[in-house]
């Protein structure tokens, strides 16, 4: 991205803004160990687009050039490994009723875990919600209104 000087994430406070996907990422995991099924709620309860992330977006967050715990943006999501280092997707494991795809980012690696287990959760939406008017070298931004009806 021209102007971005390798900066994957734009920093939005408690969120960043991955100009890779256009996807919005919660900074700090909404739960530690949770079940799957409550990994879903937690993530529909933060609000309007709010959702648990499938595999693929997941997995895009594993930064393969980071050698040990945590293979994210240790800039952006911290630097401290999480226990566990497996985070809930959204996508069900389609030979088994009872499991869904995680990622480890321990490793990079995308396992089938039993839903009933527990494991990090990082919600996600779509982006770029709102408004955001960003400077020509994508290190500011501006929250504008949206537009309303008749004006």
């Amino acid at each position: 991205m021209p102007g971005a000087e390798g900066k994957r994430f734009l920093d939005l406070g408690d969120r960043a803004l991955d100009r890779v996907s256009g996807l919005v990422w919660e900074k700090t995991p909404s739960c530690a160990s949770c079940t799957w099924k409550a990994a879903l709620k937690a993530c529909q309860d933060k609000g309007p687009g709010w959702r648990l992330p499938d595999v693929k977006e997941l997995r895009s967050l594993v930064d393969d050039k980071q050698s040990s715990c945590p293979m994210w943006d240790r800039t952006v999501f911290g630097a401290l490994c999480p226990s566990p280092p497996y985070f809930w997707s959204s996508t069900p494991v389609p030979w088994s009723t009872s499991s869904a795809f995680d990622v480890s980012f321990n490793g990079g690696s995308v396992g089938g875990n039993h839903v009933d287990d527990g494991n990090g959760v990082r919600c996600v939406r779509a982006g770029p919600f709102g408004n955001i008017i960003f400077s020509d070298d994508f290190e500011s931004y501006t929250v504008g209104s949206l537009p309303t009806a008749g004006g």
